[in-house]
């Protein structure tokens, strides 16, 4: 089975009339593998919930760097698709102070938060599991953050029978939530934890 993709923002939020940049990562635990033969399908949703297909970016040592440019203040959600059923999301705040519900976009698998606000030490995030749209009841859970450097993943817990789950960040930095189900994976990052 492939690692799992995941991206990581250049910054905690952008404006409108710049560049956003994120990086897309393929590898196990946060630690980056390198990316030479990755093919990704990227879609961006934007906060008036329109879609918009994006061209990956350039390589980098272990990333592809994407690139939009947000027109108007609100959350991004950005997602890659690989040819090996990997998933990753991130919510993009481009503004200051965003907070907000958010809802799934509908992939095959998808890791999703309840609400999206600034997170610290000790907060805990509602997350919901889904396949096609439907809740995967009883899903496994992984979680690591980016200083992490074990061989496995520091904390697993489960969604209950309506697909939700919560969890309390213990330690600061940007945080991953990966699920694997039918052979696919899917990971979501929040970015950093205070």
């Amino acid at each position: 089975m492939s690692s799992h993709i995941w991206m990581e923002p250049t910054h905690m939020h952008f404006h409108t009339g710049h560049v956003a940049q994120i990086k897309l990562y393929r590898g196990e635990m946060m630690q980056p593998q390198p990316l030479a033969d990755v093919e990704a399908e990227l879609k961006l949703y934007k906060p008036d919930g329109t879609e918009e297909r994006l061209i990956s970016g350039e390589i980098k040592d272990d990333y592809y760097l994407i690139n939009f440019e947000p027109e108007t203040e609100g959350f991004y959600t950005l997602t890659a698709r690989d040819v090996n059923g990997c998933y990753a999301k991130i919510i993009v705040p481009v503004g200051h102070h965003l907070q907000g519900p958010v809802n799934p976009v509908g992939e095959d698998l998808e890791v999703t938060p309840d609400f999206v606000q600034e997170y610290h030490l000790k907060d805990m995030i509602k997350i919901s599991v889904s396949a096609a749209g439907n809740p995967l009841a009883d899903a496994s859970i992984k979680a690591t953050y980016h200083f992490y450097d074990g061989n496995d993943y520091p904390y697993t817990f489960f969604a209950d029978a309506s697909g939700r789950a919560q969890f309390i960040f213990p330690e600061k930095g940007h945080w991953m939530f990966a699920v694997t189900s039918e052979g696919r994976r899917a990971t979501y990052v929040v970015m950093g934890v205070r």
